[in-house]
């Protein structure tokens, strides 16, 4: 008999991630979030308890050679607002916490500043030296992790799943754009993403397309794979969302 009781096959839920640990009995990587108001419900179980301390803990265990950096990801969303997706299910030995379990991935924004931001406004200042040009680039880090609990399988983790995540684009640019192409393109802005690896083993990254310039959406294949296929393992990205001056490929 399982330990735990299947409430929702795939559940998302925003809040904020408090902290991050490896539990050293099973090996589990463990999240708390503080989900917001609106998601407080996740805590609750079937018989009307609430969950202990207002959190919510997501569990996946990593495969050994990928959880530390998987770990050592995590941790830079901490104290940050995130949406995580899993399995919502209730642990039956442990007072029938809500938990999800396992946890298939986290989206945070990053902090302005460095990393993927700064090299995509460098590479702009090299077509465009003018910085009216350079407009708000958001940048999101995605952390996913296919289950690798070898002893107790909790539901779900043995099957495919499909996650779809969001990452918003910032504002359009008010302001037009300082390069004018020729007629028939019309003047404007177009939105654009880019996507920059740090692991990429075992999660399948199948598409990541613009929609109308509000968000684009990324769809994730978690898989269970065997060790000898060299899974189950962890995907860590970051995606930075911005804008570009329409160009002579743009003909409507």
């Amino acid at each position: 008999m399982s330990k735990w009781k299947l409430r929702r096959s795939s559940e998302k839920i925003i809040g904020t991630l408090t902290s991050a640990t490896i539990y050293g009995l099973d090996g589990d990587q463990c999240v708390f979030i503080r989900p917001r108001a609106d998601f407080d419900w996740i805590l609750r179980n079937e018989a009307g308890a609430m969950n202990k301390g207002g959190q919510i803990e997501c569990e996946v265990e990593i495969l050994d050679r990928y959880e530390n950096e998987y770990l050592e990801a995590v941790r830079t969303l901490v104290g940050r607002d995130v949406a995580a997706h899993g399995v919502w299910v209730e642990d039956i030995p442990h007072d029938a916490k809500t938990e999800l379990h396992p946890l298939d991935a986290i989206v945070g924004q990053l902090p302005a500043g460095g990393g993927l931001e700064s090299l995509i406004r460098a590479a702009k200042k090299e077509d465009d030296a003018d910085p009216k040009e350079i407009g708000a680039i958001s940048v999101y880090r995605i952390v996913a992790g296919a289950d690798d609990s070898w002893v107790q399988h909790p539901p779900r983790s043995d099957e495919t799943r499909w996650i779809q995540l969001t990452v918003p684009f910032p504002p359009r640019p008010n302001q037009k754009p300082k390069k004018v192409p020729p007629a028939p393109v019309p003047h404007g802005w177009k939105p654009k993403w880019q996507p920059k690896f740090k692991v990429r083993q075992a999660i399948d990254m199948v598409d990541l397309l613009a929609d109308d310039g509000e968000e684009a959406t990324l769809t994730l294949r978690v898989a269970p794979r065997s060790y000898k296929s060299g899974g189950p393992g962890a995907l860590v990205m970051d995606v930075a969302t911005f804008w570009v001056p329409m160009g002579a490929g743009d003909i409507v």
